[in-house]
């Protein structure tokens, strides 16, 4: 999936693909180069040769790849497409009580006599389905929606997320 920007000058009311000014000179080519506009056209068809679906042709000397990239870019582009609408309420704090994290919080810094300021983690809730969870680095963790509703599995991955020691 590509965006295309549209780039819109504020003075004129046109585009700077629609300006048409006298034809440059020799000594106005370089500056020409470096304008805005040039520099955003150059990006983009950089960009669009490295990704340009649905062919994947940039791929073409790696073949297994290409077949690859083809085989997936529909269930990804559709992917990408859904999780543009995905309910605002999957992105809510309140997805696990603030009640149930202070608790998991107290008894960590109980259990393992830490200070408020030596615990730290972020529990990221990800809209997928079924109970998955994962603890990427150590004071982090990913979980599903699921997880994230039960309150004995999330806190459970809350105490080893927040524990200290770098286990996974």
């Amino acid at each position: 999936m590509t965006q295309s920007v549209s780039l819109h000058s504020a003075e004129t009311g046109t585009h700077p693909a629609s300006v048409h000014g006298p034809e440059p000179t020799p000594g106005s080519v370089a500056s020409a180069a470096q304008s805005p506009g040039a520099r955003w056209r150059r990006r983009q068809a950089s960009r669009e040769s490295v990704f340009d679906p649905p062919a994947f042709a940039a791929l073409k000397p790696w073949p297994h790849l290409r077949q690859l990239a083809a085989l997936g870019f529909a269930d990804a582009r559709d992917w990408s497409n859904r999780a543009g609408q995905t309910p605002a309420a999957t992105n809510s704090p309140a997805l696990v009580s603030w009640h149930l994290i202070s608790e998991v919080v107290a008894a960590t810094m109980s259990d393992h006599h830490l200070a408020p300021d030596q615990i730290h983690g972020k529990l990221i809730v990800l809209n997928v389905t079924g109970d998955w969870s994962h603890r990427p680095r150590p004071g982090i963790a990913l979980c599903s929606l699921s997880v994230a509703r039960d309150p004995d599995a999330v806190s459970a991955l809350l105490r080893d997320t927040l524990a200290p020691g770098d286990h996974q």
